[in-house]
């Protein structure tokens, strides 16, 4: 950063890949997360909901949207569904933010060498579409993995 024409701007492009699969975390930032989703997608959204609506993200008077219908409720599932897609949620909640430390730390370098007031930073996130959703639903997964076993 520092050694090619420090007087110069600098195009970096930094793409992590998270949080697009196959999520590979280290166990350690797994371990971080174990547990923390094993009450459901249902009670953890409601959760967040209300922690943005705490923190003023969202206006006090925000309504959660209704659950989709094509998206099971997290108390219909089986006990073995509902232990795989806890794993799942820790999996991805470890990549996501193991990868937000990592660009933390490119945040930091730009900062330790004085390039960050002069630094442009774009970090794009995935929009995901109502079709993909269903298309990659986890119910769908799940009988997709179930049938190919």
């Amino acid at each position: 950063m520092t050694n090619i024409a420090p007087q110069q701007p600098l195009f970096l492009y930094y793409a992590p890949g998270a949080t697009h699969a196959p999520h590979h975390p280290t166990p350690e930032w797994v371990g971080k997360f174990k547990g923390k989703f094993d009450y459901g997608w249902n009670a953890y959204r409601e959760y967040t909901f209300n922690r943005q609506k705490q923190l003023g993200t969202i206006p006090k008077n925000a309504k959660l949207t209704p659950w989709p219908d094509f998206l099971p409720k997290w108390d219909s599932l089986t006990p073995v569904q509902k232990k795989v897609y806890a794993k799942q949620m820790e999996v991805y909640a470890a990549f996501l933010s193991e990868t937000d430390y990592e660009v933390s730390r490119v945040i930091q370098a730009f900062k330790d060498n004085n390039r960050y007031d002069n630094t442009l930073i774009l970090y794009p996130s995935t929009a995901t579409t109502v079709r993909a959703l269903k298309a990659r639903s986890p119910a769908r997964q799940m009988n997709l993995s179930l049938r190919r076993a």
